[in-house]
């Protein structure tokens, strides 16, 4: 298997690993270098996963938006990680947003990885009908 075919379902488990430690209260307290570890290195895969999809329009399209997200995750994070310091209404605010966002990874993460795969399979058979006649 190559690194990036494994590379959608791996960030799909990591983040899904990342909601349930959030929902359970978990990145708050017991594991919290560990959530903040694991988003970090969302970061970076995400990154990877952007340079590394170059040339498909569909793919740079999808995976730029998620990497926004990802970003905007982080930085959300860092604020709630104790990085930056707000007053304790907005902290309330940013960690609503934090677990909403997400949610939203994941929904954009799914959609758009089905819609790059239909791109993919139409292109794909595209070519092959153009090759075949």
């Amino acid at each position: 298997m190559k690194p990036l075919k494994a590379l959608p379902p791996l960030l799909a488990i990591g983040l899904l690993v990342q909601i349930a430690l959030g929902e359970m209260g978990l990145a708050a307290r017991a594991l919290r270098d560990l959530h903040a570890a694991i988003g970090l290195a969302g970061v970076v895969l995400t990154a990877y996963a952007l340079l590394a999809a170059r040339g498909v329009r569909a793919s740079l399209l999808y995976l730029t938006a998620l990497f926004i997200l990802v970003l905007i995750q982080s930085i959300l994070g860092l604020v709630l990680f104790g990085i930056f310091r707000v007053d304790l209404e907005l902290f309330e605010l940013v960690e609503m947003i934090h677990r909403y966002n997400a949610y939203l990874m994941l929904v954009v993460g799914l959609v758009g990885g089905m819609a790059v795969a239909v791109v993919r399979r139409r292109v794909s058979s595209a070519d092959t009908v153009a090759k075949s006649g």
